[in-house]
């Protein structure tokens, strides 16, 4: 989903099993514009198996994220140990959130 506001667009995504980049790109595609925030899952942890996507994969999307002028915001099925080498390359372009918790965008 592509929220206008102003000048810019946000982009809510549920789990994204088909890769966070790939959605994102598409909502640009769409949207001919880049997103000023995303908000979505990120689907780096299976919790079924207790396993993190590769780290080399995780790195490859948080050095896409600092080629973005884009915030994001990411929660349950990135993993605390994705979301750490997301934060520990990408730092302020991207933050947790939780259920209940409010943002202001």
């Amino acid at each position: 989903m592509i929220i206008t506001e102003s000048n810019y667009k946000t982009l809510f995504s549920g789990c994204a099993h088909n890769g966070i980049v790939n959605i994102l790109n598409r909502a640009e595609d769409i949207a001919k514009q880049e997103m000023k925030y995303c908000i979505s899952g990120f689907h780096l942890y299976d919790p079924l198996k207790k396993r993190t996507e590769n780290i080399n994969l995780i790195k490859n999307i948080a050095n896409t994220f600092l080629c973005r002028n884009t915030t994001f915001y990411t929660c349950h099925c990135t993993g605390e140990e994705a979301y750490g080498i997301l934060k520990g390359i990408a730092d302020e372009k991207i933050n947790y959130i939780s259920t209940g918790q409010i943002i202001q965008l």
